[in-house]
């Protein structure tokens, strides 16, 4: 039994991915170039992710800001679907726009009524987020 967990280890370890520190990243999810602070809220931008969770290739953003700073959109953006939406980790970049690498599209929003409403609630209810 004690063996259990030496052995999962070693096979995360065959199976993971070869990250390094400091390494660049690959593609932006919620903002359209990598330099941008773009603070609107849509299904396509996010104003700043304080918390995420990824399942069943599903992504969870918390899009709130915990520090009190702006932007706050109070709300979380689920995207379903994740794989589908991003290129191959080897698969060559087509550069026919001015960030090609910038994707992601959130398919379910909650805490707020749509995309576009970052309204601050007093409490957070039934159908509302803050923070």
């Amino acid at each position: 039994m004690k063996c259990i967990p030496v052995f999962l280890l070693c096979a995360a370890a065959v199976f993971a991915q070869t990250f390094t520190t400091g390494q660049a990243a690959r593609l932006v999810i919620g903002q359209p170039t990598f330099t941008s602070q773009d603070t609107n809220s849509s299904n396509t931008t996010l104003g700043s992710a304080s918390g995420i969770a990824y399942a069943a290739d599903t992504l969870f953003v918390a899009d709130s800001n915990g520090v009190g700073a702006s932007p706050s959109n109070n709300r979380v953006l689920v995207y379903s679907g994740l794989s589908s939406q991003l290129p191959a980790p080897t698969a060559p970049l087509a550069y026919n726009s001015k960030c090609p690498v910038c994707v992601g599209q959130a398919t379910v929003v909650l805490g707020q009524p749509d995309f576009v409403t970052n309204t601050v609630n007093a409490n957070a209810t039934n159908t509302s987020l803050r923070n």
